[in-house]
């Protein structure tokens, strides 16, 4: 098969899940006016977290019908801004990685060399939730936004607008999301969080590609 097709569509999937993890780590704890005691440890790793790792399982539905599913680990360095994404292969070995530092998203494979480059900016602006990326801005994102549902380790949101617009969490006993599941109409994107390891020092190893990051 073609691998200039393998990595488009890795491109994507990764796409889309940079889209969550922004999703998850920074706008979902201001979700809403009415906040709950919940919401409001959820937020405290606004400011907790400096480094994460953490390993990923991505799936894809419509309706019922699973579509596809992926599995990887994610890196953050927040005080640097920089994220790297392994993608695992059937062997749970890395196929294939993203780093970014907010400027410019760049793929590498397995062997280190570049596959493309991607401006941040570009990629941004081709997106169609863009509230998601609104980092100096929450009113939008607090107008748009319901709280419907919570208990004690699960939170759940629904757009005043687009009813079919959802998002759920499931939070472990330390109100870290373990489980983030996003529904829009008859599609579900699904991610569950694993082996999270926080203000950990990451090996010089990870982000040895951020030098070419220009």
């Amino acid at each position: 098969s073609c691998k200039c097709h393998k990595h488009t569509s890795w491109v994507g999937q990764m796409k889309k899940f940079l889209t969550l993890l922004f999703f998850i780590m920074f706008t979902i704890p201001l979700f809403s006016e009415f906040r709950t005691p919940v919401m409001d440890s959820l937020l405290t790793y606004d400011e907790y977290i400096d480094t994460l790792e953490i390993e990923f399982t991505q799936k894809n539905y419509f309706d019922d019908t699973k579509l596809s599913e992926n599995k990887g680990k994610l890196y953050m360095d927040k005080q640097r801004n920089l994220i790297r994404l392994d993608s695992y292969n059937l062997f749970d070995e890395i196929d294939q990685y993203v780093i970014t530092n907010g400027k410019v998203i760049k793929v590498y494979d397995k062997e280190n060399k570049l596959i493309t480059k991607t401006k941040w900016k570009d990629w941004y602006e081709a997106q169609t939730n863009k509230f998601l990326f609104d980092f100096g801005s929450y009113e939008k994102v607090i107008e748009d936004f319901n709280l419907v549902e919570h208990s004690d380790y699960e939170l759940k949101f629904v757009n005043k607008v687009y009813k079919d617009q959802k998002v759920e969490f499931e939070l472990t006993k330390k109100y870290f999301p373990k489980e983030i599941k996003v529904i829009n109409e008859d599609i579900t994107n699904i991610i569950i969080l694993t082996d999270t390891k926080l203000n950990e020092t990451i090996e010089k190893e990870v982000f040895k590609q951020y030098d070419t990051i220009k």
